[in-house]
Protein backbone atom coordinates (compact mmCIF):
# COMPACT_ATOMS: atom_id res chain seq x y z
CA UNK A 1 0.00 0.00 0.00
CA UNK A 2 1.25 3.47 -0.44
CA UNK A 3 -0.45 7.08 0.10
CA UNK A 4 1.25 10.23 -1.22
CA UNK A 5 0.60 13.95 -0.20
CA UNK A 6 1.78 17.25 -1.61
CA UNK A 7 2.87 20.07 0.26
CA UNK A 8 4.85 23.73 -0.57
CA UNK A 9 8.03 24.77 0.26
CA UNK A 10 9.18 28.17 -0.43
CA UNK A 11 13.07 28.63 -0.34
CA UNK A 12 13.51 32.34 -0.36
CA UNK A 13 17.63 34.39 -0.40
CA UNK A 14 18.89 35.78 2.89
CA UNK A 15 18.66 39.11 0.81
CA UNK A 16 16.06 41.32 1.07
CA UNK A 17 15.51 43.76 -0.96
CA UNK A 18 12.38 46.49 -0.84
CA UNK A 19 10.59 46.73 -3.97
CA UNK A 20 10.42 50.93 -4.82
CA UNK A 21 7.74 52.30 -5.36
CA UNK A 22 7.20 53.43 -9.04
CA UNK A 23 9.04 56.61 -9.99
CA UNK A 24 8.06 60.15 -11.76
CA UNK A 25 10.58 63.14 -12.42
CA UNK A 26 10.82 66.06 -14.96
CA UNK A 27 13.57 66.12 -17.06
CA UNK A 28 15.90 68.62 -15.09
CA UNK A 29 15.06 67.30 -11.58
CA UNK A 30 17.74 65.70 -9.48
CA UNK A 31 17.06 62.48 -7.98
CA UNK A 32 17.80 60.67 -4.62
CA UNK A 33 16.46 57.69 -4.32
CA UNK A 34 17.85 55.05 -1.25
CA UNK A 35 17.50 50.94 -2.04
CA UNK A 36 16.99 49.46 1.31
CA UNK A 37 18.31 45.45 1.38
CA UNK A 38 19.22 43.22 4.41
CA UNK A 39 21.33 40.05 4.76
CA UNK A 40 20.49 37.49 6.88
CA UNK A 41 23.60 36.47 6.58
CA UNK A 42 25.56 39.38 7.23
CA UNK A 43 27.55 39.47 4.21
CA UNK A 44 28.48 42.65 2.62
CA UNK A 45 25.89 43.55 0.15
CA UNK A 46 26.35 45.11 -3.06
CA UNK A 47 24.30 47.20 -5.66
CA UNK A 48 23.31 47.30 -9.63
CA UNK A 49 21.01 48.45 -10.91
CA UNK A 50 19.89 48.50 -15.29
CA UNK A 51 17.12 50.22 -16.96
CA UNK A 52 18.29 53.76 -15.51
CA UNK A 53 17.09 56.92 -17.29
CA UNK A 54 19.82 58.50 -18.91
CA UNK A 55 21.39 60.58 -16.38
CA UNK A 56 21.16 58.36 -13.35
CA UNK A 57 23.49 56.10 -11.91
CA UNK A 58 23.83 53.30 -8.80
CA UNK A 59 26.49 53.78 -5.92
CA UNK A 60 27.30 49.95 -5.82
CA UNK A 61 28.42 50.10 -2.02
CA UNK A 62 25.15 52.54 -0.44
CA UNK A 63 22.68 51.61 -3.42
CA UNK A 64 21.72 55.35 -3.72
CA UNK A 65 20.37 56.36 -6.87
CA UNK A 66 21.33 59.84 -7.75
CA UNK A 67 21.94 62.06 -10.79
CA UNK A 68 20.31 64.91 -12.80
CA UNK A 69 17.75 63.55 -15.60
CA UNK A 70 18.81 65.16 -18.95
CA UNK A 71 16.97 66.86 -21.77
CA UNK A 72 14.95 64.28 -23.64
CA UNK A 73 14.63 61.48 -21.31
CA UNK A 74 10.80 61.76 -21.66
CA UNK A 75 11.21 60.38 -25.23
CA UNK A 76 12.51 57.29 -24.25
CA UNK A 77 10.70 56.77 -21.30
CA UNK A 78 9.11 55.01 -19.28
CA UNK A 79 12.17 53.41 -18.32
CA UNK A 80 12.08 49.68 -16.92
CA UNK A 81 14.35 49.41 -14.23
CA UNK A 82 15.83 46.60 -12.37
CA UNK A 83 18.08 46.99 -9.18
CA UNK A 84 19.87 43.75 -7.66
CA UNK A 85 21.16 43.36 -3.90
CA UNK A 86 24.08 40.82 -3.42
CA UNK A 87 26.66 39.08 -1.33
CA UNK A 88 28.87 37.27 -3.97
CA UNK A 89 26.74 34.29 -3.23
CA UNK A 90 23.03 35.12 -2.71
CA UNK A 91 21.32 37.93 -4.64
CA UNK A 92 17.79 39.25 -4.77
CA UNK A 93 16.25 41.52 -7.40
CA UNK A 94 13.37 44.50 -7.89
CA UNK A 95 11.70 46.06 -10.48
CA UNK A 96 9.96 49.34 -11.14
CA UNK A 97 9.14 51.65 -13.53
CA UNK A 98 10.80 54.83 -13.77
CA UNK A 99 8.66 57.62 -15.73
CA UNK A 100 10.14 60.54 -16.54
CA UNK A 101 8.11 64.06 -17.79
CA UNK A 102 9.25 67.35 -19.73
CA UNK A 103 8.50 69.82 -17.79
CA UNK A 104 6.43 71.20 -20.22
CA UNK A 105 2.59 69.91 -20.59
CA UNK A 106 0.37 69.78 -23.68
CA UNK A 107 -3.17 69.47 -23.25
CA UNK A 108 -3.65 67.04 -26.44
CA UNK A 109 -6.89 68.52 -28.36
CA UNK A 110 -10.34 66.76 -29.00
CA UNK A 111 -9.97 65.73 -32.69
CA UNK A 112 -11.44 68.15 -35.20
CA UNK A 113 -14.06 67.49 -37.89
CA UNK A 114 -14.45 70.51 -40.17
CA UNK A 115 -15.86 71.04 -43.49
CA UNK A 116 -14.18 72.53 -46.45
CA UNK A 117 -14.16 76.10 -46.35
CA UNK A 118 -15.07 76.30 -42.73
CA UNK A 119 -13.27 78.52 -40.97
CA UNK A 120 -11.35 77.62 -37.87
CA UNK A 121 -9.32 78.12 -34.45
CA UNK A 122 -8.12 75.72 -32.20
CA UNK A 123 -6.67 77.16 -29.03
CA UNK A 124 -3.75 75.13 -27.89
CA UNK A 125 -3.59 74.50 -24.29
CA UNK A 126 0.33 73.98 -22.54
CA UNK A 127 1.90 75.03 -19.36
CA UNK A 128 5.59 74.97 -18.93
CA UNK A 129 6.70 74.36 -15.27
CA UNK A 130 10.12 76.18 -15.59
CA UNK A 131 8.05 79.40 -16.11
CA UNK A 132 9.61 79.35 -19.75
CA UNK A 133 8.63 81.24 -22.56
CA UNK A 134 6.70 78.87 -24.88
CA UNK A 135 6.65 78.60 -28.52
CA UNK A 136 4.15 76.37 -30.72
CA UNK A 137 4.75 74.23 -34.09
CA UNK A 138 2.26 72.39 -35.87
CA UNK A 139 3.52 69.81 -38.43
CA UNK A 140 0.72 67.96 -40.76
CA UNK A 141 -2.52 70.50 -40.74
CA UNK A 142 -5.22 70.60 -43.44
CA UNK A 143 -4.32 73.42 -46.11
CA UNK A 144 -5.37 76.67 -45.30
CA UNK A 145 -4.18 76.52 -41.34
CA UNK A 146 -1.35 77.26 -39.66
CA UNK A 147 -0.46 77.48 -35.98
CA UNK A 148 0.70 81.27 -34.24
CA UNK A 149 4.25 80.37 -33.01
CA UNK A 150 3.88 82.63 -30.04
CA UNK A 151 -0.46 81.93 -28.62
CA UNK A 152 -0.58 78.52 -30.08
CA UNK A 153 -3.86 78.89 -31.47
CA UNK A 154 -4.26 76.79 -35.01
CA UNK A 155 -6.41 79.48 -37.11
CA UNK A 156 -7.47 79.59 -40.78
CA UNK A 157 -9.85 78.69 -43.86
CA UNK A 158 -10.04 75.52 -44.54
CA UNK A 159 -9.14 74.99 -48.45
CA UNK A 160 -11.61 73.17 -50.98
CA UNK A 161 -10.02 69.35 -51.87
CA UNK A 162 -8.68 69.08 -48.30
CA UNK A 163 -11.04 66.65 -47.75
CA UNK A 164 -9.18 64.19 -50.47
CA UNK A 165 -6.30 63.50 -48.27
CA UNK A 166 -8.15 62.38 -44.74
CA UNK A 167 -7.74 62.20 -42.33
CA UNK A 168 -5.24 64.52 -40.87
CA UNK A 169 -2.46 62.81 -38.39
CA UNK A 170 -1.72 66.61 -36.74
CA UNK A 171 1.79 66.96 -34.04
CA UNK A 172 1.85 69.49 -32.14
CA UNK A 173 5.08 70.58 -30.31
CA UNK A 174 5.58 73.38 -27.58
CA UNK A 175 9.46 74.22 -26.69
CA UNK A 176 10.83 77.00 -23.98
CA UNK A 177 14.30 76.70 -26.09
CA UNK A 178 15.11 73.61 -23.54
CA UNK A 179 12.66 71.41 -23.23
CA UNK A 180 9.73 70.87 -25.56
CA UNK A 181 6.68 68.49 -25.50
CA UNK A 182 4.58 67.03 -28.38
CA UNK A 183 1.43 65.44 -28.92
CA UNK A 184 -0.68 64.21 -31.77
CA UNK A 185 -4.56 64.46 -32.96
CA UNK A 186 -7.04 64.02 -36.09
CA UNK A 187 -8.34 66.46 -37.84
CA UNK A 188 -11.18 65.34 -40.36
CA UNK A 189 -11.96 67.86 -43.33
CA UNK A 190 -15.16 66.40 -45.07
CA UNK A 191 -16.49 68.14 -48.41
CA UNK A 192 -19.75 69.99 -47.78
CA UNK A 193 -21.43 67.99 -49.81
CA UNK A 194 -22.60 64.51 -48.97
CA UNK A 195 -23.02 61.80 -51.53
CA UNK A 196 -24.77 58.72 -50.44
CA UNK A 197 -23.25 55.48 -51.83
CA UNK A 198 -25.81 53.79 -54.18
CA UNK A 199 -25.78 49.59 -52.91
CA UNK A 200 -24.84 47.37 -55.58
CA UNK A 201 -27.01 47.05 -58.53
CA UNK A 202 -27.93 44.40 -60.71
CA UNK A 203 -30.25 43.93 -63.97
CA UNK A 204 -30.59 42.09 -66.90
CA UNK A 205 -29.53 43.29 -70.69
CA UNK A 206 -33.01 45.18 -71.79
CA UNK A 207 -34.24 46.28 -68.38
CA UNK A 208 -35.71 49.69 -68.03
CA UNK A 209 -33.81 51.76 -64.96
CA UNK A 210 -34.32 54.47 -62.83
CA UNK A 211 -31.73 54.91 -59.94
CA UNK A 212 -31.89 57.91 -58.02
CA UNK A 213 -28.78 59.23 -56.65
CA UNK A 214 -29.01 61.40 -53.18
CA UNK A 215 -26.48 64.14 -52.39
CA UNK A 216 -26.84 67.09 -49.87
CA UNK A 217 -24.77 70.51 -49.52
CA UNK A 218 -24.10 71.90 -46.47
CA UNK A 219 -23.27 74.62 -48.42
CA UNK A 220 -26.54 75.39 -50.01
CA UNK A 221 -25.30 75.23 -53.33
CA UNK A 222 -27.24 73.88 -56.43
CA UNK A 223 -25.93 70.27 -57.43
CA UNK A 224 -24.82 69.05 -60.59
CA UNK A 225 -24.45 65.53 -61.15
CA UNK A 226 -22.10 63.42 -63.63
CA UNK A 227 -21.40 59.81 -64.10
CA UNK A 228 -18.50 57.85 -65.50
CA UNK A 229 -18.60 53.77 -66.01
CA UNK A 230 -22.21 53.63 -66.62
CA UNK A 231 -23.52 50.58 -68.52
CA UNK A 232 -23.96 51.18 -72.01
CA UNK A 233 -28.00 52.60 -72.46
CA UNK A 234 -27.71 54.46 -69.40
CA UNK A 235 -27.48 58.01 -68.27
CA UNK A 236 -27.76 60.18 -65.70
CA UNK A 237 -29.89 63.61 -65.25
CA UNK A 238 -27.31 66.15 -64.24
CA UNK A 239 -29.62 68.27 -62.90
CA UNK A 240 -32.00 65.41 -60.82
CA UNK A 241 -29.03 62.91 -60.05
CA UNK A 242 -31.35 60.18 -61.39
CA UNK A 243 -29.67 57.14 -63.35
CA UNK A 244 -32.23 56.21 -66.29
CA UNK A 245 -32.19 54.53 -69.67
CA UNK A 246 -32.75 50.92 -71.20
CA UNK A 247 -29.57 48.67 -70.62
CA UNK A 248 -27.77 47.38 -73.73
CA UNK A 249 -25.15 44.97 -73.43
CA UNK A 250 -24.55 43.10 -70.14
CA UNK A 251 -21.22 42.36 -68.34
CA UNK A 252 -19.63 43.93 -64.76
CA UNK A 253 -19.67 47.61 -64.93
CA UNK A 254 -18.17 49.80 -62.02
CA UNK A 255 -19.92 53.23 -62.55
CA UNK A 256 -18.48 56.46 -60.72
CA UNK A 257 -20.92 59.05 -59.50
CA UNK A 258 -20.38 63.37 -58.80
CA UNK A 259 -21.75 65.92 -57.56
CA UNK A 260 -20.49 69.37 -56.97
CA UNK A 261 -21.77 72.87 -56.87
CA UNK A 262 -19.10 74.82 -58.49
CA UNK A 263 -16.74 75.09 -55.54
CA UNK A 264 -17.38 71.44 -53.92
CA UNK A 265 -17.50 68.09 -55.29
CA UNK A 266 -18.45 64.67 -53.63
CA UNK A 267 -18.02 61.12 -55.40
CA UNK A 268 -18.99 57.68 -55.01
CA UNK A 269 -18.95 54.45 -57.01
Amino acid sequence: YAADQTFTWTVNSPITLTAPADQTNNEGDSVSLALSATDANSGTLSYSASGLPIGLKINTATGVITGTVPVGDAANGPYAVTVIAQDGTYSAAQAFTWTINSPITITTPADQTNYEGDSAALAISATDSTSGTLHYAVLGLPAGLKVNPSTGVISGTIAVGDAVNVPYTVTIQANDGTYSSATSFTWNVNSPITLATPADQTNNAGDTVSLAISATDAASGTLVYTATGLPTGLSIGSSTGVIAGTIGAGGAWQPTVTATDGTYTASAS
